[in-house]
């Protein structure tokens, strides 16, 4: 028998051969499953990523059918860089229509074991709709409206705040209504409401002029004067100054030649519309109906008469309305901020309970949908001013006259905590605010403390950042609900 023979009568080879055929459709199968597991990751992470793009749509009203595209492909692009699973992915469609955005998107995942049976990848579909949201939005605008933003100052953050109108009010579906609320050490409630319950103001009157008096002698001395440089404060920050003492010696008394007369005038005494506050606890919470705001009057045209900011505006959904109220807005002749002041009539103008009744009820679900509520609260300083004993706002400085906040920053932070209590949305923003300023740490942690989260608070350093965050609040108001 041939060697050939042999070979070819001898079975024992066969069974690896066998086993080799049979591994295949087993080793198939086997792949099938594991590539079935990464397909269906692949799906879930496209359809989460496409998920966040078309709602990042949704916050742009006015965005084009291309310039959306180009969004979604981008942002999709970049959430998928860094994961392996997709090989490829194309957007298919993206339509707007009467709010609804839907998107569809395709890829191919490269497959394993599976290509042993001639699969080299496996398709993936989503579709992801998004409905811009036509709940009711209630906003109030609280706004530093102190001296301290005077100048390019006051002109950046009435772009802001327009900007923001702007954006949330770009669905013609939209039911918006915002509020203004400029602050500094009082706000303006109006002289319209002179005669409500909620305010107790006296009459306005003229003091007669004093009887005339005649001088006829003067003192005369020799007088030193000394400058020097000292540290002043502009709403809480310090700045170098030039100071002097003047001391008088060898003083005497000589005639006045000619004498000279004075008469003084009468001296008027008016309300300019600025409340101080209710006792505590009543000026951090809303739900004391009779809670009562004292006014205070000023000698006409002694300066104390400019301490009060433009008045506030209830919630409006006319536009023309509220950037009327923005455009409006002038800043005070004095450096005193009192933020609980401005919260507490944010607070009131967002509630429908007393003294302003415009808002709608809350969310009876605790859920802020229906209505949401929202409130800005902005300031480029430090709490410089205290409630004194009679409700009027005072300054509130430390013996080296630099400011103390202790009694502002407690009545901010329970005016947050009761307003999120509410469960309206709270944002905050810190402008200009150096952190090298004495006492800026404490104010900063307060305000990002009252934000709703970590994401509500922005600490604009300048002009840019001030419009960046107005934008970034607005895009946040454009809530959205994810359909499928």
């Amino acid at each position: 028998m041939s060697v050939l023979d042999l070979f070819r009568r001898d079975r024992r080879g066969n069974v690896a051969v066998i086993f080799g055929l049979a591994a295949i459709p087993i080793l198939g199968a086997t792949g099938v499953a594991i590539d079935y597991g990464r397909t269906t990751m692949a799906h879930a992470r496209l359809a989460d990523v496409l998920d966040a793009a078309v709602l990042a749509v949704g916050s742009k009203p006015t965005m084009t059918d291309a310039a959306a595209k180009t969004m979604v492909t981008a942002w999709v692009d970049a959430q998928l860089k860094e994961n392996g699973t997709i090989d490829s992915w194309k957007l298919d469609s993206l339509t707007q229509d009467n709010g609804k955005i839907t998107a569809t998107a395709s890829a191919t995942v490269p497959t394993t074991l599976t290509k042993l049976i001639g699969f080299e990848t496996m398709p993936v579909s989503v579709l992801s709709e998004a409905i811009r949201s036509v709940n009711k939005l209630e906003v109030a605008l609280v706004l530093d409206t102190t001296d301290s933003m005077s100048g390019s100052n006051i002109i950046a953050l009435k772009t802001a705040a327009k900007n923001l109108v702007t954006k949330v009010t770009a669905d013609p579906k939209a039911d918006v209504k915002i509020a203004v609320v400029p602050y500094g050490a009082n706000v303006n409630v109006g002289l319209s409401n002179r005669k409500q319950p909620w305010v107790s103001v006296a009459d306005d009157y003229v003091k007669p002029a004093g009887a005339c008096t005649t001088t006829t002698t003067k003192q005369v001395c020799d007088s030193t004067t000394t400058k020097y440089s000292c540290t002043k404060y502009k709403d809480g920050v310090p700045y170098t100054a030039t100071c002097s003492t003047t001391t008088n010696t060898n003083c005497k008394t000589v005639p006045l030649d000619p004498p000279t007369t004075s008469c003084p005038s009468p001296t008027t005494y008016v309300w300019n519309g600025c409340v101080g506050s209710p006792k505590y606890p009543d000026n951090v919470k809303d739900d004391n109906a009779a809670r009562v705001y004292p006014g205070f009057l000023f000698s006409k045209n002694s300066g104390d008469d400019k301490r009060c900011p433009t008045q506030f505006t209830p919630l409006t959904s006319t536009v023309s309305t509220v950037n009327a109220a923005i455009d409006a807005m002038t800043t005070t002749n004095i450096d005193q901020t009192f933020m609980p002041a401005g919260l507490a009539w944010g607070f009131n103008v967002i509630s429908a309970a007393t003294p302003i009744t415009d808002a709608a009820a809350y969310d009876t679900t605790g859920r802020n949908l229906n209505p949401t509520k929202a409130v800005v609260l902005m300031t480029d300083g430090l709490n410089t001013a205290k409630v004194d004993s009679t409700g009027k706002h005072v300054a509130s400085t430390n013996a080296d006259g630099s400011p103390n906040s202790t009694q502002g920053n407690t009545y901010t932070a329970e005016l947050c905590a009761n307003i999120k209590a509410k469960n309206i949305e709270v944002y905050t923003v810190s402008y200009d605010l150096p952190n090298t300023v004495n006492g800026a740490t404490d104010a900063k942690a307060m305000l990002k403390a009252c934000a709703t989260s970590a994401d509500n608070y922005f600490d604009a350093a300048d002009s840019t950042a001030l419009l960046a965050a107005f934008a970034t609040i607005a895009e946040d108001m454009n809530n959205l609900r994810l359909t499928r």
